[in-house]
């Protein structure tokens, strides 16, 4: 099993029209990432614009899709999001995302996630488990930090972290 630890994002958050929001988001990749040709950035950051609607069951946020079925203390919903990583190195060919489908559970400040693959790339599963709070600074930034720990099934880290005979 892989673990990875996602540290923090800022989001800084624009009003748009009812439900629609948009602005900067601000991402540190894992280090592998840097000198990429999938993230080519200066040392693997990564400042992205951002376009989302916020619903207040439906969340649409670039790839990933989320629905709130029980909104209350203890929440329930359901996810489709894109997943995988895209790291490219010399002799192993680009991996395909993944389109992962499943359910997230949330308690306060605690957030489980369980996901399988929907797209049949790597026919695995993975879950995640974290901890974070939105902070409001102003009116339209918002500080959103987190720590997720992420565990992934054997088929998903064969496939996007494994080599092929043929490479």
């Amino acid at each position: 099993m892989k673990y990875a630890i996602v540290l923090w994002s800022l989001i800084f958050i624009f009003p748009a029209q009812a439900g629609f929001i948009g602005g900067i988001g601000y991402i540190r990749p894992d280090e592998y990432r840097f000198d990429n040709d999938i993230n080519s950035l200066p040392f693997g950051w990564s400042i992205v614009p951002m376009i989302a609607y916020r619903g207040e069951r439906l969340n649409v946020l670039g790839p990933n899709v989320s629905y709130l079925f029980v909104k209350r203390i203890l929440s329930f919903g359901l996810r489709v999001n894109a997943t995988g990583d895209r790291y490219k190195s010399e002799g192993v060919r680009k991996r395909d995302t993944a389109i992962n489908g499943g359910a997230f559970v949330k308690l306060f400040f605690l957030t489980v996630n369980f996901g399988r693959d929907l797209s049949s790339k790597y026919n695995g599963h993975t879950a995640s488990a974290s901890i974070g709070w939105r902070f409001k600074l102003l009116e339209n930034i918002l500080f959103n930090p987190s720590v997720t720990q992420r565990f992934l099934s054997e088929k998903y880290v064969n496939y996007y972290y494994g080599v092929e005979s043929s490479e």
